[in-house]
């Protein structure tokens, strides 16, 4: 489920280590796009950048996330997502082109194919990310989210 992008399973400090994806990562359920997370941060917090860690399990990157576009808004009831309900959210910049992640236990590691890093100066209680395309079409996913 998508609380597995942001709790911290499979990281090592700042590495996302390349584990099976099953309890470790984010998948989405179907192969139609546009896809969508969508994270509870539980209150309005102050946002100044997210990490991206994409779909790292080793011989499946292809199954990451390749175009993204990122939302987010200050509502405290449940928002509905940014594909059904558009106006209850705001867009942060334009689409994002992520970097395929490499598969390997040293993502995350200066030097070593660092996560996609999106700066952002906002004040929201839900963040919502929506995927327009994976590296290859059907099933994709995020390792992990770490929010600053």
């Amino acid at each position: 489920g998508p609380e597995f992008a942001v709790d911290g399973s499979g990281m090592m400090g700042v590495m996302h280590a390349a584990a099976s994806a099953n309890g470790t990562m984010w998948m989405a359920k179907n192969s139609r796009y546009p896809k969508w997370i969508r994270i509870d941060l539980g209150d309005e917090r102050q946002l100044s950048a997210m990490k991206i860690y994409n779909f790292n399990w080793e011989g499946y990157t292809r199954r990451g996330s390749e175009s993204v576009e990122i939302y987010h808004t200050d509502q405290s009831a449940d928002p509905g997502n940014p594909v059904d309900a558009p106006s209850n959210w705001q867009k942060i910049g334009e689409a994002i082109e992520l970097n395929q992640a490499p598969g390997k236990s040293n993502y995350g590691v200066p030097g070593n194919n660092l996560p996609d890093k999106v700066e952002m100066n906002i004040k929201a209680r839900w963040i919502a990310i929506k995927i327009n395309s994976a590296f290859e079409r059907g099933v994709c996913g995020l390792s992990e989210i770490v929010f600053e």
